[in-house]
């Protein structure tokens, strides 16, 4: 896609978000289009509309389609994607503005390298003709020296805005590569067998973090002042999480994931208003990490 492709399909994708699942009818989408600064007073044929459609679906796996009941075209959404186009079309915007310059001065991105994210549309095509992939990238336990290795990829996950590859070794061991740590990918024609999909979701998502932790998947409730009851309401701590007790003093949440490293030093963020109710070994986990940090800073 060329500039002015992609400047019409986030206009498009925007027009049609912002009309929710109500959606628009072609008439509507031609009206908005003439107010548009893109149109430089063109009109918008309707082989040229079905054309973006076609694009966008092809370039970032986004459906339009059209109810036939009343003619109108919305962004086929669901519980499973909607978070995933809401940042797609977040991203899409910010590359705009960031491409054009415009309004930079009210932007404040923290001072990072790469997230990794030039390498996504090849991973995600590997992961979707099971091919393997050749990765250069820096391991955990060395940072100057670059690994190199073919691996399958299976999924990726993000974290808090950063990437992560799920892929297995050859060695059949299974791990999570960072992709800020990654220097270079390489496509291959080696096809690998398909792991099992149940696999791939409790490795993707019963592992908190950007982390694969050899450990079980625990049921795990806590109890939380109403302030923190709020914020977890607000803003989930994992996709399992849900609320099964609601009182004026306290709320008690449910998940059922790993408690990786990451998971317990999200809860501290909660501060004093949590208590781990169960299982034991998280909360002596817990209350063994708040007192090395204690006794640092006495």
């Amino acid at each position: 896609m060329n500039k002015s492709s992609i400047d019409r399909s986030i206009w498009l994708l925007n027009t049609l978000y912002q009309a929710g699942s109500e959606g628009l009818s072609f008439e509507e989408i031609r009206d908005r289009w003439k107010l548009s600064p893109l149109s430089k007073g063109a009109e918008y044929p309707l082989r040229s509309f079905h054309n973006h459609r076609n694009e966008i679906r092809e370039s970032f796996n986004v459906y339009i389609k059209c109810r036939k009941s009343s003619n109108r075209y919305y962004i086929a959404i669901n519980e499973g994607n909607s978070s995933i186009v809401a940042q797609l079309i977040g991203v899409l915007n910010l590359s705009r503005i960031v491409s054009t310059g415009n309004a930079l001065h009210a932007i404040s991105m923290p001072h990072v390298k790469g997230g990794g994210e030039a390498f996504l549309p090849m991973i995600m095509q590997a992961i979707e003709h099971y091919n393997f992939l050749e990765i250069i990238y820096l391991s955990q336990h060395n940072a100057k020296d670059p690994n190199g290795e073919r691996v399958a990829p299976l999924g990726l996950k993000n974290y808090k805005g950063c990437w992560s590859l799920l892929c297995q070794r050859e060695d059949g061991q299974y791990v999570m590569i960072d992709l800020r740590t990654i220097k270079e990918v390489r496509p291959t024609v080696r096809i690998f067998k398909a792991v099992d999909k149940q696999l791939v979701d409790e490795l993707l998502v019963e592992n908190y973090g950007l982390t694969l932790e050899n450990i079980p998947t625990q049921e795990i409730t806590v109890k939380v002042e109403e302030e923190v009851a709020k914020r977890l309401t607000d803003f989930p701590l994992h996709s399992s999480q849900r609320l099964i007790e609601s009182k004026k003093p306290y709320s008690i949440f449910y998940y059922n994931l790993k408690p990786t490293m990451e998971f317990v030093c999200d809860l501290m963020t909660l501060g004093a208003g949590l208590e781990i109710l169960t299982p034991t070994n998280l909360r002596t986990a817990l209350a063994k990490e708040a007192r090395k940090i204690a006794r640092q800073n006495v």
